[in-house]
This record gives structure tokens, sequence and C-alpha cells, in this order.
């Protein structure tokens, strides 16, 4: 069983997403016994590349006519699409920055979205090449409501996975939105839901 944890908190410290989505990774490690559980741990407040048009082009140029220095280029983004593809159970953490998700999320997105591999197109539109799989998205705020009219963070994210092709039905949303009216209220409602939750 691997499980791809996901970070795109800024903080370091003190990061209620960090919090809760290692404690959704203990959860599933309790239920399998750590030694059948193999977390895939991303980090992206750590040097996650930016889009460039360096990357466009080495995507859309054929495998057999990439130069040395193309292949460089996708080195990163194979890695996050294989482990994307390797994983039986995604867990993210999204806090909301100013109602949309951190740089680093939408970073790793346009890496991780690669016609002819994790999509494709036809006549009757994209079609998601990834396989459907749990995904577990702990969406933390400070004052923006989990899936109001405010929040762009978590409805943008159903509708990349589902793009890639992960239907909706596989996607669950832990909430601790709001933590400026009641932080520990919050968080431990966080906690309980996950408590909650059947992983697997």
């Amino acid at each position: 069983m691997k499980v791809l944890k996901i970070n795109s908190s800024a903080r370091i410290e003190d990061s209620v997403s960090r919090e809760l989505t290692q404690e959704i990774t203990n959860r599933i490690q309790k239920t399998l016994n750590d030694e059948a559980v193999e977390i895939i741990d991303r980090d992206l407040s750590k040097n996650v590349s930016l889009l460039t048009q360096a990357h466009i082009q080495a995507f859309y140029t054929p495998v057999n006519d990439l130069t040395n220095e193309q292949k460089s280029i996708l080195e990163e983004s194979n890695q996050l699409v294989e482990e994307l593809f390797e994983a039986d159970i995604v867990v993210v953490g999204l806090p909301i920055y100013n109602f949309g998700v951190p740089a680093s999320m939408k970073a790793w997105a346009d890496l991780v979205a690669r016609v002819g591999i994790t999509f494709s197109y036809s006549e009757q539109g994209p079609k998601g090449l990834v396989p459907s799989k749990p995904v577990y998205i702990v969406v933390a705020s400070g004052g923006t409501a989990v899936k109001s009219e405010y929040d762009f963070a978590s409805t943008w994210l159903i509708q990349f996975f589902n793009f890639l092709g992960i239907e909706e039905e596989y996607i669950k949303i832990i909430d601790a939105g709001q933590m400026m009216v009641s932080n520990e209220d919050v968080i431990q409602l966080a906690k309980n839901e996950i408590e909650r939750t059947k992983f697997l």
C-alpha cells in the first residue's frame, strides 16, 4: 500500500493542514500496520518548479526527439506523475490562501497535467488517464468557509483531480476552515471526522 502525502502549506511549523495530513497517515498506518504502508512524502514548500516555456516545449516533444536538456527538464514532472500513478491513496494538505490554492499547489498541478500521460483529448473532450483512487483533502483556512462561494481552492482541486480521471465519489474533504473563528474547536472537529472515516 502506497500513500502519497502532499503538503502545500508554506508553514513548516504550526501548520494545521500538515498536522491533519499526518493524523490521516497515522490512521492508515495503524489500520494496516506500519510495515504494510509506504508513505511518499511530497512537500511542495521545498522547491517545486514553476511551469516554463521549456517545460511546455518538452511536454509536446515526442519521446524519441527529446534532447538531453529536455529530458533533464522533464525529470521533476516525471517523478511527480509517477508518484501519483503509483499511489493507492492520496492525502493532500490544502490551506486556502487569499481564497485560492497555494502557489506551490498550482505549480504541482501544472507539472502533473501531461497530455497523453495523465489526460488525453478526443472528439468527446478531455479524458483523464489516472485511475480513480481515494483522495483525502484537508482544507484549512483562517476565515473562508470551506466549499462556500468564496472558496476557490477546494473546488478547484476537486475539478483538477476529476480532470485527471479521479471521480468525485473517491474524493473526501476534511473541513478545517474558519480557524480564526474558533481554532481549537475547528481542529477537534476535523480530527473527529478523521476518526470516523474508514480509509480502507
